[in-house]
């Protein structure tokens, strides 16, 4: 594990699958199975000002609530809490020292590009107060490779000592020669020893070919083209439980990491990640819909958040080709974040009934 390291994400994206209810049961007992299933990085969900709840909810209103749910961060596992930028405010982050049982260990710090400076300054402070610092840049294709780099040198600058830096595939449109150059990228201007974390989506089935082509660049892997990361740069890799998150999902913890235990000599307990499933997602698959399909690989296709899809075709029952046609036509600007009222304009001038 010198050189990969696996994050589960269940809490925290799965939670738009079901709008974060998982309740208080789950929220603290699969962090504790996922710990004794070897998982070294455990996320456990949001921290938002606004629409943060106090029990049973990974979408927290605050430390306490986290506190509250998840219990005290162990020795068994990192676990960390996200932020996105301007939903939470740093003021009402306490110093992670004063804690008594603090419930995590880091902060991932996910923002748009046009908030990087705002976000670099905002890391700086999460640094001072104690907790290990995770930089999520949402959107990475919406980067050029010298806005990439710039970017970089920005983090090292001003987050020094930071714990990792991501590469997003938010729309699940990256195939695995971009996925190779930007993390190339990465390494080539990252700070010694700063992890490189990768965190896909599965809208055109992709996910498991790039994080295993990411695999490949590690040191011992099968680099491409004689490429591969430098010798002091593990890779961290982002999964959910059946692959459970937002439109078509993410990587399969369990899938990759049984890829894990066979290419790379890892020893997680396979058992427990599928009594995980058992218990706690599958019950949600039959609820609830996620995982590949037409709407969200036009998504995919148009660079678009997965939300319009779910909003035009499952919300108000609309074909796919009025969705394809919106997706044409909208402003770029729109596509990066979910607009209601942009949608709802388009559809009142269809003249369909809101169903």
């Amino acid at each position: 594990m010198n050189h990969i390291n696996l994050m589960d994400c269940t809490l925290r994206d799965g939670g738009w699958v079901n709008d974060f209810a998982f309740g208080s049961e789950c929220l603290s007992t699969l962090p504790v199975t996922l710990a004794e299933a070897g998982v070294p990085y455990i996320e456990l969900g949001y921290l938002d000002d606004r629409h943060g709840r106090d029990h049973g909810f990974s979408m927290y209103s605050g430390f306490e609530a986290l506190a509250g749910n998840t219990g005290p961060a162990s020795d068994a596992a990192e676990r960390l809490v996200m932020i996105d930028y301007g939903k939470f405010s740093p003021d009402h982050i306490p110093v992670r020292s004063r804690l008594e049982m603090a419930p995590v260990n880091g902060i991932r710090l996910c923002f748009h590009k046009k908030d990087m400076e705002g976000a670099a300054e905002m890391g700086r402070m999460i640094l001072e107060k104690g907790y290990h610092l995770y930089i999520q840049p949402m959107v990475n294709t919406s980067y050029s490779v010298e806005e990439l780099c710039a970017l970089i040198d920005l983090m090292n600058r001003k987050c020094r000592g930071m714990t990792a830096f991501y590469i997003v595939d938010s729309f699940g449109t990256m195939e695995e020669q971009e996925i190779r150059e930007r993390l190339l990228t990465a390494d080539a201007h990252l700070a010694p020893g700063v992890l490189l974390g990768l965190h896909t989506h599965n809208n055109l089935s992709l996910a498991f070919a790039n994080s295993r082509a990411a695999v490949g660049l590690t040191v011992g892997g099968d680099a491409s083209n004689g490429k591969s990361l430098g010798a002091d740069r593990s890779l961290l890799i982002d999964a959910t439980v059946m692959g459970i998150g937002k439109g078509a999902g993410n990587l399969s913890t369990e899938e990759f990491a049984a890829f894990l235990n066979r290419e790379a000599g890892t020893h997680f307990q396979i058992g427990l990640l599928n009594r995980i499933r058992e218990e706690w997602i599958l019950p949600l698959h039959l609820k609830y819909s996620w995982g590949c399909s037409p709407e969200y690989e036009l998504t995919s296709r148009y660079c678009a958040t997965p939300s319009y899809a779910r909003y035009f075709v499952q919300d108000h029952h609309l074909p796919l080709t009025e969705l394809e046609q919106f997706l044409m036509t909208m402003p770029e600007a729109k596509k990066e974040s979910f607009d209601r009222a942009c949608a709802d304009e388009y559809i009142e001038r269809l003249g369909y009934e809101y169903l």
